[in-house]
């Protein structure tokens, strides 16, 4: 993601976030009070209607007050005048037949008839003794609508408990809660919800009661008026049955959920899921402690319309400011992305073009004075640079005056080397020396031999840092080669005494695609410091797959081992694990470091797992496939006739031709001759032709200077060595891999030529004509 489009979604997000945070938090909270409002307008309406009931009540408080005022019907007549049968409780008729004993109860309707004539939903008026025992009755008729004396009520009269009187009327009144008698529905539905109200009848000092009046009023027609209103039971059953006819089912069934709501006995809201909703309230109480629930329906589409039409305007406000947001974002961002592409192209001039920037910036104090410090240090950074670089051409050069030097050096001392090692092989080996002699030609040899081995090692690192390091890639077969290594060194391991084994791992390769030369000298290298530190017991030489892409090949050995905080130390130049073993064991100590830089340039690693006293293993880690697409055309050999189809693209796109002898400064002879004479007449000759020499004088040194000299090109080999001919020399040679395409010129004092019978190339006669070698060298070296 581009800088520029990282600030915009940043800025854009920091802006963004808390106005789409205050949208999501303050919305809803909006037009839930939008929601609330409207249902308490709805319940204000509600109670708006009952408020008629609570005034209906209280004119009915005055009523009763007004009937207590006046004399009840016991008190219209002297007492002996009303006799009550107490068998009938009926009043006794007179002789003549007129009912004077009910003229008082008769007259006292009348008046009652007159006054509460209008006050129809009052149905019964009950007189209570002083003991709180009926006295008298009267029930509106409901044919007549008139009030008539009843010796029986149909229903019990009791006084009502106190309870508080509506619109707050100060009153000696009690009313009752609301009674529901359902098996009057049917009969007489005036009876069906009733509630009492009574008041006290004083007797003419106002100190003492004589009993109470009570009047019992209908509530059912009351209610029935309100046609939107559903009365429920606290159990859920209709009070009249819904939308006012008699019905059975439960108003649980028909609003699930509504059985919790009353369970709170609290104003609730139900709400369906199809959207509906009803408002419900406790309206008044029964006379089993439970409350009348009153719902009302709500009408939610006027409040869902303005809902609608808030959250729309509320929407396209977000909408124009993000647009704002998005606009200033992206303003700001271009001009981040123009600063940031004026500092990233000046930074890249300076460091990679090492031109001088110069940088005036606009706006705060602290971009100017960043400008200007970045100016100056470009300023200094040129001239930094400028100095490392001419610094740099120095090294570069004295770098290649020194690897140039170690060559020459190289080649130079090689020459009479190799002529000291003959020599004094020749003498050590010379029946006729004196013991003394041979012990110096020994000392000599030896000494050579370290000489030599350092300046291997000198050129060979002197190579390696110059780049100028020469692969020859073929596929290489694992085994062949261990077992190649083993029959090498084996001699060596046997002369002291140790045991050397192979092991071979289940799954190994069968060949790999890399420098067979450059692994056999790790390889060496490791056996050789197994062998030097190792005093008794036995060194193995293992290969093992690693996870199907390679190989690991490791040597173990049980000698002094190497302690933890030397072994990074090992492969540095010149480094062993103690300096005393320089001493004690010889070496220079390059041996590991150009092992490692080898193992890197192939591709591959080297471990090492120590302890001290109890041995080292040295782990060579190699690809399957050499890669070679990092290494220069001109430095690698790929033998392609062994090049199998599954090397990579990359590779074969990179295959040159086989590296010709003249690019190797004319090459690299071996001559194998135990007669030093011949030695010492064909080694000027041959470097005098530019060629460069090595010399063996029997057999086996002559392979193991193969197996250390990897560049050799052509063998010029006596048949009549002792110990072991030239014949036999060569035949081995052919089973050695990397060995058997070295051209061999036979040598010999008499005209036999074997070479096609044992696979030489060519053959002469010694003494060895110049004209003659030329000749041949020409043929097999051009």
């Amino acid at each position: 993601m581009k800088l520029r489009t990282q600030i915009l979604v940043s800025l854009f997000l920091f802006a963004f976030t808390p106005l789409f945070a205050a949208f999501i938090i303050n919305l809803p909270l909006v037009l839930d009070r939008f929601e609330h409002f409207y249902h308490e307008a709805h319940m204000q309406n509600l109670r708006a209607d009952f408020r008629d009931l609570d005034q209906h009540l209280a004119s009915r408080y005055e009523l009763v007050n007004l009937l207590a005022k006046l004399p009840e019907p016991g008190n219209l007549l002297p007492q002996p005048l009303i006799e009550i049968n107490p068998a009938s409780e009926t009043p006794a008729e007179s002789a003549t037949g007129h009912d004077y004993q009910s003229l008082p109860l008769r007259q006292y309707a009348s008046w009652i008839n007159r006054i509460m004539a209008e006050q129809r939903d009052v149905i019964l008026l009950t007189f209570l003794g002083e003991d709180n025992k009926r006295s008298h009755t009267f029930m509106r008729s409901r044919q007549s609508g008139n009030w008539e004396y009843i010796q029986q009520p149909p229903v019990t009269i009791t006084l009502p408990p106190q309870m508080p009187a509506p619109l707050n009327l100060r009153s000696r009144a009690r009313i009752s809660p609301i009674i529901i008698r359902k098996e009057f529905l049917r009969e007489d539905p005036r009876l069906f919800m009733t509630l009492n109200l009574s008041s006290p009848i004083y007797l003419a000092d106002q100190t003492q009661t004589a009993g109470n009046v009570i009047i019992t009023v209908n509530v059912m027609d009351f209610a029935r008026y309100y046609q939107n209103t559903i009365w429920v039971q606290s159990d859920g059953q209709y009070l009249f049955g819904n939308n006012n006819t008699a019905d059975k089912n439960s108003a649980f069934n028909e609003y699930p959920g509504l059985e919790s709501l009353f369970a709170k006995d609290r104003l609730a809201l139900w709400k369906g899921a199809k959207g509906e909703q009803v408002l419900w309230v406790p309206m008044l109480r029964t006379v089993t402690g439970d409350p009348l629930w009153v719902g009302r329906k709500v009408d939610s589409s006027p409040i869902s319309s303005i809902q609608l039409a808030i959250s729309w305007r509320v929407i396209a406000i977000m909408l124009v400011l993000v647009g704002i947001i998005y606009y200033l974002a992206r303003r700001f961002a271009h001009k981040a992305e123009l600063f940031d592409r004026e500092l990233t192209d000046g930074i890249s001039k300076m460091l990679e073009e090492n031109e001088t920037i110069n940088l005036q910036w606009d706006g705060p104090v602290e971009i100017q004075e960043l400008g200007e410090k970045l100016s100056r240090l470009s300023e200094v950074h040129a001239r930094n640079t400028e100095r490392a670089l001419h610094h740099a051409h120095e090294l570069e050069a004295s770098n290649r005056y020194k690897s140039e030097f170690l060559a020459n050096v190289s080649h130079e001392l090689r020459t009479p080397l190799n002529s000291i090692l003959l020599l004094s092989k020749l003498i050590k080996e010379d029946p006729v020396c004196s013991p003394e002699q041979v012990e110096k030609a020994a000392v000599i040899n030896a000494a050579g031999k370290d000489l030599k081995s350092l300046i291997d090692n000198i050129l060979d690192l002197s190579r390696i840092e110059a780049g100028k390091t020469t692969f020859s890639v073929h596929h290489v077969d694992i085994s062949e080669l261990l077992e190649e290594l083993i029959f090498i060194m084996k001699p060596q391991f046997e002369a002291r005494n140790l045991e050397l084994t192979l092991t071979l791992g289940k799954g190994l390769p069968e060949s790999i695609f890399t420098d067979a030369e450059k692994v056999r000298q790790i390889l060496k290298n490791f056996m050789s410091n197994a062998l030097k530190f190792t005093d008794h017991g036995a060194v193995t030489l293992s290969a093992q797959p690693e996870n199907g892409d390679g190989v690991n090949i490791s040597v173990q050995d049980n000698g002094i081992g190497i302690d933890p905080e030397k072994q990074a130390h090992i492969f540095g130049a010149f480094q062993q694990a103690d300096g005393s073993i320089n001493r004690r064991h010889g070496g220079t100590g390059l041996g590991l470091t150009i092992s490692q830089q080898l193992a890197h340039m192939m591709g591959g690693n080297i471990t090492l797992a120590s302890e001290p006293g109890e041995g080292s293993c040295f782990t060579l880690h190699l690809p399957h496939s050499f890669d070679i697409t990092d290494i220069d055309d001109e430095l690698i050999d790929i033998q392609t006739d062994k090049i199998a189809a599954t090397v990579n693209d990359k590779a074969d796109e990179k295959l040159p031709a086989k590296t010709s002898p003249e690019k190797q400064s004319q090459g690299h002879i071996l001559i194998v001759d135990d007669d030093i004479k011949t030695l010492l007449s064909l080694t000027p000759l041959l470097e005098s032709w530019g060629y460069r020499v090595s010399g063996a004088g029997d057999g086996d040194e002559a392979l193991e200077t193969l197996e250390s000299e990897a560049d050799i090109a052509l063998i010029l080999m006596d048949v009549a060595m002792p110990v072991k001919d030239g014949y036999t020399t060569i035949r081995q040679m052919q089973s050695m891999p990397g060995l058997s395409q070295i051209p061999v010129i036979t040598m010999s004092c008499d005209d036999s030529n074997q070479k096609n019978d044992v696979g030489a190339q060519d053959h002469i006669q010694k003494p060895v004509d110049a004209d003659e070698l030329k000749n041949i060298l020409q043929r097999h070296t051009a």
